[in-house]
Parts: structure tokens; C-alpha cells; sequence
């Protein structure tokens, strides 16, 4: 039989307190909650919960094999104050900070953003399935966060997106940030630069100091793959309809172009 375990939150919309009813929470005794979000998860016009839980102490409480330190439970409204317990993921929530966010009325976002030299912010959209009820992993992001020159505030890049067809959605509590992001952990994406020429010719070098009889005009634009004194490396896609070459590399002298991000 399940007890009703009862919790107090603090809903500062309202300014007040409020008793709710869990009737389950796992882990209980090693674990704390850190984080909540109230919405609709299931469409059924009822606020539930979404309780973000972590291990009280590392030293004490070791966390079980392919676990990671905080979990995310979900709890759907059941009238009177009472919320039921549905699922838990223990894989999902791997990094420093775990915003969970509304998207709509069955659609909820966990985001994972890193510390340090990992300037990259997880997306994962879980959207529910009544045929199923469950939640189902059904688009995943990854968004390369850098600083503007002479701003500082953050921006945010696309650099990969997956859209999951239904047949092959993940339910939420097997979603593993490791199968899904591992891949990307730790990688700083570098931003696309290119070389605009700003001269009627800018003439490309086998190597620094050795000049070819091959060149860019004005206008053109070519992609920057390093970078080395007063020369960059570039790689050029010509117009197929004007020339047969399908790319030219070599170096440029920075003072024939102007660098920008793409």
C-alpha cells in the first residue's frame, strides 16, 4: 500500500503556502527535492508536477549504478490536492543546471547546461501519448551558447536537431543523456567564419609567402579553417555555372578581407 506522503511548497505566484498530497516519492530517504514546475502534462486541463530530486550527500548516499545524481518524477493531478505518482527518470538530468519548462499542454522541455568548457545546452521535448500514457521522447536540440564581441550576455546557436517519428519515440523513463548527447559532451562548437573579400584582388597562397596566380574579387566569400599571423586558411566553393573547380584552398591575407560569422 502506498502512503500518502504530504509536501509543503511555496507557490510564489501566489504568495502563499500550499499542502499537496504525494503519494509516492522514490528514494525517499536519500533524496531531497531541488527543483519543481506545475503544468499540464497530460492534457486533461489539471495542473500536475514535475519534481526534480536529488541525492542528499554523494558520500553517504552513493548513487547506484547508471544513475546519475538527480532524478525527474512526474505526478499527475488527481483532484483535492492530490497527485499521483506516473515516472521517474534517473539517466536524464547528468549536468550542473536542469531547467524543466512548459511547452504546452502535453509537452515539456528538460534542458542540461554544463559548466566549465562545455558551452552546450541539451533540449529534450517529452510529449504525451494517451494510447499509451506515457511521455515519449519526441525532439531533442543542442544549442551552442557563446558571447557576442563586447556584449555580455548570452546567445544561443542550433547546432543539431532531431525530430523523432512516433514509431520510434524513447519513453521518458529510459531517455539517457549519454545514448542521447554523448556523443557531443564536452565538444565547444566553433563558430562558422568566413573571409568577405573587401579588394578587386585578393590573392591566395599555396603557403605563407607563396603567392599563386589564383585569387578572389571583391564580394567574395570564403570559409576561415585557421588562422595564423597576418594570413588565414580558406577553403572556396566557386560557382559551378562559372567554373569547373568544385573548391580552392589556401591562405589569405587578413588585410585584403574582413572576417564575419555566418
Amino acid at each position: 500500500m502506498k502512503i500518502q506522503v504530504y509536501i509543503i511548497f511555496l507557490l510564489t505566484s501566489i504568495n502563499s503556502f500550499s499542502q499537496i498530497k504525494l503519494d509516492y516519492i522514490p528514494n525517499a530517504s536519500t533524496s531531497r527535492i531541488v527543483d519543481t514546475l506545475f503544468m499540464d502534462i497530460n492534457n486533461d486541463k489539471l495542473e500536475d508536477v514535475l519534481l526534480v530530486l536529488k541525492y542528499k550527500s554523494y558520500k553517504n548516499n552513493l548513487i547506484p549504478a547508471g544513475e546519475v545524481a538527480r532524478s525527474l518524477a512526474l505526478y499527475v493531478n488527481k483532484g483535492n490536492n492530490y497527485y499521483q505518482f506516473q515516472a521517474i527518470n534517473k539517466k536524464l538530468l547528468s549536468l550542473t543546471y536542469n531547467p524543466i519548462k512548459a511547452i504546452d499542454s502535453n509537452t515539456f522541455l528538460v534542458i542540461n547546461e554544463p559548466t566549465k568548457q562545455d558551452w552546450n545546452r541539451y533540449y529534450s521535448y517529452f510529449t504525451y501519448a494517451e494510447e499509451n500514457h506515457d511521455w515519449l521522447l519526441s525532439k531533442q536540440e543542442v544549442y551552442r551558447a557563446y558571447y557576442e564581441k563586447g556584449e555580455d550576455f548570452e546567445r544561443k546557436k542550433l547546432v543539431r536537431q532531431i525530430l523523432y517519428p512516433t514509431k520510434e519515440r524513447i519513453p521518458f523513463s529510459e531517455a539517457s543523456f549519454e545514448k542521447l548527447f554523448g556523443d557531443l559532451r564536452n565538444i565547444v562548437f566553433k563558430e562558422v567564419l568566413y573571409a568577405h573579400v573587401q579588394v578587386p584582388k585578393a590573392y591566395i597562397y599555396q603557403s605563407r609567402d607563396v603567392k599563386t596566380k589564383k585569387y578572389l574579387v571583391k564580394g567574395d566569400a570564403a570559409r576561415v579553417v585557421n588562422e595564423e599571423g597576418v594570413y588565414v586558411q580558406i577553403i572556396f566553393y566557386p560557382d559551378p555555372k562559372i567554373a569547373k573547380i568544385k573548391k580552392i584552398e589556401g591562405w589569405l591575407k587578413k588585410e585584403d578581407i574582413v572576417i564575419l560569422e555566418h
